[in-house]
C-alpha cells in the first residue's frame, strides 16, 4: 500500500509503479543538480585560476577557488555515484521495478517473464555476432554482460490473437551500444529472408547513392529503407505495394529494424519504456498482417 497525495492509501497494479516513478523524479533533479554544480564548478576553477576574478581581491578569489574546486568533486562524485549505481540497478532490479514491470505487462495482457530466454527465438541475423576479431568480439561481450543483460524485460503473450514477445535488447558493437526493444512473432508462411534497416534522415539520400541494398523502384521507400536479402527476387515480390506502405506508415521512426527470416517476424526501434511498448505492439501486428497470405 502506498500513500497517494490527495487520494489517500493506493493499492492495486497501478501502485506499483509509484515508488520507480519517484525514484526516476528524484534521480533526475539530483543529476541535474550535480552536473551543474560540475559545470558551474569548472567555470568558476577556470576563471578564478586564469585571473580573471582577480578584481574580487585575494580572499574572495581564494574563496572562489575553494567553492568552485568543491563543485567539481562533489558534482563528479555524485555523478560517478548514481553512474555505477543505475549499471548495479540495471543488473540486478530491485523488487519494486519487477513488480512495475509485471504490473506492465499486465496491463497489455501479456505476461513477464524476466531473461527467461527460453521463451525466445533469437535467430534472427541482427542478433548474431558481427565479423570481426574473436577475441576483441569476445571481450567485448564480457564487458557488455558485465554491464547489463543482453536480453531484459520479455513480455510473452498473445496481442490481437498472435502469439507474441517483446523485449529489451542491447546491441554491443565495437565502438558504440545501441539499445533497442524488439518485438517477435510468427507469420503464417514461409517468406525469404529480409533485414529492411531505416535509413538516417540527414544522409538517407547519400546511402542510397553508395550502398549495395536491393531497389523496389519505389522512390519513397528506397529513400527510406535499405533492404538486404540474397533473395532479390523473392523479396521484391514479399515487398508489393501494400507492404512498402505498411512499413513507411508502421515501422519505428528514426531507427528502426525489420527482418524476415522464413515464417517469422522481427521489429525493433530505438528503446522505449516499458509502459509505452503498446506503439511497437501495434506496428509489429500491423505489418504481420499485410504479410499474412491472401485471405487471412
Amino acid at each position: 500500500m502506498f500513500l497517494t497525495p490527495g487520494l489517500g492509501p493506493s493499492t492495486g497494479p497501478e501502485a506499483l509503479h509509484l515508488p520507480a516513478s519517484l525514484e526516476l523524479r528524484a534521480g533526475g533533479r539530483v543529476r541535474t543538480l550535480a552536473s551543474w554544480a560540475l559545470g558551474l564548478g569548472f567555470l568558476v576553477s577556470i576563471a578564478a585560476y586564469s585571473g580573471w576574478l582577480s578584481a574580487l581581491g585575494p580572499s574572495l578569489m581564494s574563496t572562489a577557488v575553494v567553492v568552485g574546486s568543491v563543485a567539481v568533486v562533489g558534482g563528479g562524485v555524485v555523478l560517478g555515484g548514481m553512474w555505477f549505481y543505475d549499471l548495479y540497478r540495471g543488473r540486478f532490479p530491485t523488487t519494486e521495478l519487477r513488480d512495475a514491470m509485471v504490473a506492465d505487462a499486465m496491463a497489455l495482457g501479456l505476461r513477464s517473464v524476466g531473461r527467461d530466454l527460453s521463451t525466445l527465438d533469437l535467430r534472427f541475423p541482427l542478433f548474431q555476432k558481427r565479423k570481426g576479431h574473436f577475441l576483441t568480439q569476445s571481450l567485448m561481450a564480457t564487458f557488455a554482460s558485465a554491464d547489463r543483460p543482453r536480453v531484459d524485460w520479455i513480455f510473452a503473450g498473445s496481442w490481437r490473437g498472435r502469439d507474441l514477445r517483446i523485449f529489451d535488447y542491447t546491441e554491443q558493437k565495437q565502438d558504440d551500444t545501441k539499445e533497442w526493444t524488439c518485438a517477435t512473432l510468427a507469420l503464417d508462411r514461409s517468406l525469404p529472408s529480409i533485414s529492411i534497416t531505416r535509413r538516417d534522415f540527414l544522409t538517407g539520400r547519400l546511402q542510397r547513392l553508395i550502398d549495395r541494398g536491393v531497389r523496389s523502384g519505389d522512390e519513397a521507400f528506397d529513400r527510406a529503407f535499405r533492404v538486404d536479402t540474397k533473395d532479390a527476387e523473392g523479396a521484391l515480390a514479399t515487398l508489393d505495394d501494400r507492404v512498402r506502405a505498411r512499413l513507411l506508415e508502421s515501422a519505428p521512426p528514426h531507427q528502426a529494424v525489420v527482418e524476415i527470416d522464413e515464417s517469422r517476424l522481427l521489429v525493433c526501434g530505438s528503446r522505449i519504456a516499458a509502459g509505452d511498448r503498446r506503439v511497437l505492439l501495434d506496428a509489429t501486428d500491423a505489418i504481420g498482417v499485410v504479410l499474412a497470405p491472401a485471405g487471412h
